[in-house]
C-alpha cells in the first residue's frame, strides 16, 4: 500500500513539473503557433462531435455496415491517393491557405453528407473529403509546426498540439453522446431518430466554420519559408532510404489502424449492445488518458530517446487489443480501450517530429505526404475488409490482424530507426 502511494505520488509530482514546463514554454512560442493551438482546439470539438455520430447516423438511415465500411475505406483511399499532390500544392500556396482551403472545403462536403441519403453521394463526398479536405490538412501540420518552432521547444509543440486536440476531442465526444438525448427531448421522439443525429451533426459543422477564424488570422511570410523545389522529382530527394524506411512502419501502422479504429462505435453498438450516450462517454475518457500521457512522453523520450519510446510504448498496447473484442460488455472493454487508445496515441507527437527532423526541411511536406498516402491507402483496405467481416458477425478477426501489424510495425520501427540521427541543419544548403 505504501509502494503505490509512493507511486501515485511520484507520477503526479512528475505531471505536475511537466504541466508548469509546459505552461512555461507556452508563453514562447509564437503568436502563429498560438493561432494554430485555438484553431485546432475548435476543429477538435468539431471531429469529436463527428467521430461519435457519423457512422451510428448511417446504420439509423438504414446503411448496412458494410457501406460504412466502405465509405470510409473510399475517404482513406482518396487521401492516400491526394496526400502527395496535396503536399506539392501546401509547399506551393503555403500552410495557411492549405488550411482555410481543407476547413472551408470540408465543411461544405459535411453539409451535404449530413442532407444526402443517397449512397451515391455519399461515396463520391466522401471520396472528395479524403482526396481534398482530409489529405491537404494533415500533410501541412507536421511542417507548419516544425516551421514555426524552435529545434528545443519543438517536440513541446507537437505534443502540446495533440494534447489540446485530445483533450477538446473528449469534449467533443461528450457533446456528441449528449446532444442526440437534448434533440431527442426537444423534438419528442427516440434517440434513433435520423433527424437527432443529423442536428448533432450540424452542431459539428458549426464548430469547424468557427475553427476557421484564428487560422485566417495566421500571419503569411512568418517562419522559415518552404525551399522545396516547385516541381517533383525523385532525384531531387536526398532521404529516400529515411522515407522508405517510415512508408514501411507507416504502412503497416494505418493498415492495422484501419481493420478497428473507425468503426469502434459500429462494434461497441453492434456487438456489446452499447447507446450512443454510452459510446461518447467512452470515448471521451479514451482522450483524457492520451492527454495525460502525451503530456509526460517528452521527458521520458528525454531519457530513453524517442526511437525506443515509441517502439516500446506502442508494444505494451498491443494485449489490449485483444482485451477489448474478448470483452462481453461495454463495462469490461472500457479499460481496454482507455489503455489501448493512449498508449497507441500518446507517442504520436514523437513520431510525428522525429519524421520531420530525420528528413531536410525541404523534404519535409512530400514526407508527411508519401507517409499519409501509404497510412490511408493501406488503412482504407483494412477498413473495408473490416466492416464486411463485421456484417458478416466476424468481430474478432479484425482484431486479432490489427495486434500482428501494430507488432510488426513497431519493432521494425526500433530496427530501422534506432540508430538514425536527426539532419544537421549545417547540411541542409
Amino acid at each position: 500500500m505504501g509502494d503505490d502511494s509512493v507511486r501515485t505520488d511520484v507520477v503526479a509530482r512528475s505531471l505536475l513539473s511537466e504541466s508548469k514546463d509546459y505552461i512555461r514554454r507556452m508563453g514562447s512560442f509564437s503568436p502563429n503557433a498560438r493561432r494554430f493551438l485555438i484553431g485546432n482546439i475548435l476543429l477538435s470539438v468539431s471531429g469529436g462531435i463527428w467521430g461519435v455520430i457519423f457512422n451510428l447516423y448511417l446504420l439509423d438511415v438504414g446503411f448496412r455496415k458494410d457501406f460504412v465500411g466502405y465509405m470510409l475505406s473510399v475517404g482513406e483511399l482518396a487521401m492516400g491517393l491526394g496526400a502527395l499532390p496535396a503536399g506539392l500544392l501546401c509547399d506551393r500556396i503555403r500552410r495557411r491557405r492549405s488550411f482555410l482551403l481543407a476547413i472551408l472545403s470540408g465543411a461544405l462536403l459535411g453539409v451535404v453528407q449530413v442532407f444526402t441519403l443517397n449512397g451515391t453521394v455519399l461515396l463520391a463526398t466522401s471520396l472528395l473529403s479524403g482526396g481534398i479536405s482530409s489529405a491537404l490538412y494533415i500533410v501541412a501540420w507536421a511542417p507548419f509546426i516544425v516551421e514555426h518552432s524552435s529545434a528545443e521547444e519543438r517536440v513541446y509543440l507537437f505534443s502540446m498540439s495533440s494534447v489540446l486536440g485530445w483533450l477538446f476531442g473528449m469534449v467533443g465526444n461528450f457533446i456528441g453522446g449528449l446532444l442526440p438525448e437534448a434533440f431527442a427531448v426537444v423534438l419528442n421522439t427516440p434517440t434513433s431518430d435520423f433527424m437527432v443525429s443529423r442536428a448533432t451533426l450540424l452542431c459539428a459543422l458549426a464548430f469547424q466554420m468557427v475553427g476557421v477564424v484564428p487560422l485566417y488570422a495566421i500571419k503569411e511570410g512568418v517562419g522559415r519559408p518552404s525551399d522545396h523545389p516547385k516541381t517533383f522529382s525523385f532525384k531531387t530527394i536526398r532521404s529516400k532510404a529515411t522515407i522508405a524506411k517510415l512508408i514501411v512502419v507507416t504502412a503497416l501502422m494505418g493498415l492495422g489502424s484501419g481493420f478497428i479504429v473507425p468503426l469502434f462505435n459500429v462494434f461497441f453498438e453492434s456487438k456489446l449492445g452499447a447507446s450512443k450516450a454510452e459510446i461518447g462517454t467512452v470515448f471521451a475518457l479514451g482522450q483524457v488518458g492520451v492527454a495525460v500521457g502525451t503530456l509526460l512522453m517528452p521527458a521520458v523520450a528525454a531519457k530513453l530517446g524517442k526511437v525506443k519510446t515509441v517502439s516500446t510504448v506502442e508494444l505494451l498496447s498491443i494485449p489490449f487489443i485483444l482485451a477489448i473484442v474478448l470483452s462481453p460488455s461495454l463495462a469490461w472493454a472500457t479499460a481496454p480501450y482507455i489503455v489501448r487508445g493512449s498508449l497507441m496515441n500518446m507517442v504520436g507527437p514523437l513520431r510525428d517530429s522525429f519524421s520531420m527532423e530525420v528528413v531536410y526541411a525541404g523534404e519535409r511536406a512530400t514526407t508527411s505526404g508519401l507517409t499519409g498516402m501509404f497510412w490511408s491507402l493501406l488503412r482504407a483496405g483494412g477498413t473495408a475488409v473490416a466492416g464486411g467481416l463485421m456484417e458478416g458477425g466476424d468481430f474478432f478477426s479484425p482484431y486479432l490482424l490489427t495486434t500482428l501489424l501494430y507488432a510488426a510495425s513497431s519493432m521494425l520501427y526500433l530496427v530501422f530507426f534506432l540508430k538514425t540521427t536527426p539532419v544537421d541543419p549545417a547540411d541542409e544548403a
